[in-house]
Parts: structure tokens; C-alpha cells; sequence
């Protein structure tokens, strides 16, 4: 790992190197214990962004560009593709709690919103 500064992160490493710069690239399990909430079913929305899925570096990779991106349709393409994967799905509240595990991939974002 590079320790150099860089006033452009892509003047130190390659498109293809960047996965790399991270310190773990392991998934992380997080449980959520919500309580004091009305019982019922919830529905639970998930919006995520990861490295198969959303993410402007990978998609970048997958279209081989290295420093530039100069082609007008790869910068629109990656305009309209780079949006979070958003999954729905109702679960239920039982005596005011509601318990929640999530695993995020290594480098993954995700927001989750509960609503009734």
C-alpha cells in the first residue's frame, strides 16, 4: 500500500488496483435490536451499493478506462447504471421489537428504511 500523497488518487494507482488500497475486504455482519416500536409488519427497504452493483469504480473497470474517460456514452452510461440496488421485503414487529441482521460485502454501502 502507497503512503505517498496524491493530489489525484488515480495519478498513484491503476482503475485495477484500487479494490487493493482497502484494509479488509472481508464482510461484516451488524445486529440491530429496534425497540419500543409499534407491533406489526414493517416494510423494510435495503439500498445498496457495492462492487458488482452500483459502484462507479467498477463499472469504470468493466468499460477498461484508465486515467480519462473521454467517450461522451461511457459517461452517460455510467450516469444512469451507478444508482443503489434497492430490494423491499415486509417483516413483523413482535412485542415492540424488531431484530435485524445484515452482512455487507466487503466495500458495500447500504441505507435501510423501515416504514409502515
Amino acid at each position: 500500500m502507497r503512503v505517498d500523497m496524491c493530489n489525484n488518487l488515480l495519478d498513484c494507482y491503476k482503475i485495477s488496483d484500487l479494490k487493493d488500497i482497502y484494509v479488509d475486504s472481508r464482510e461484516t455482519t451488524f445486529h440491530f435490536s429496534l425497540s419500543n416500536l409499534p407491533p406489526g409488519t414493517w416494510r423494510l427497504h435495503r439500498y445498496r451499493v457495492y462492487p458488482e452493483y452500483g459502484s462507479v469504480l467498477g463499472i469504470w473497470e468493466q468499460l477498461g478506462q484508465d486515467k480519462d474517460t473521454s467517450v461522451r456514452e461511457d459517461v452517460e452510461y455510467m450516469r444512469r447504471i451507478c444508482t443503489p440496488r434497492i430490494e423491499g421485503e415486509k417483516i413483523q414487529c413482535k412485542e415492540g421489537t424488531l431484530n435485524l441482521t445484515e452482512t455487507l460485502q466487503a466495500h458495500e454501502m447500504r441505507m435501510i428504511v423501515l416504514s409502515r
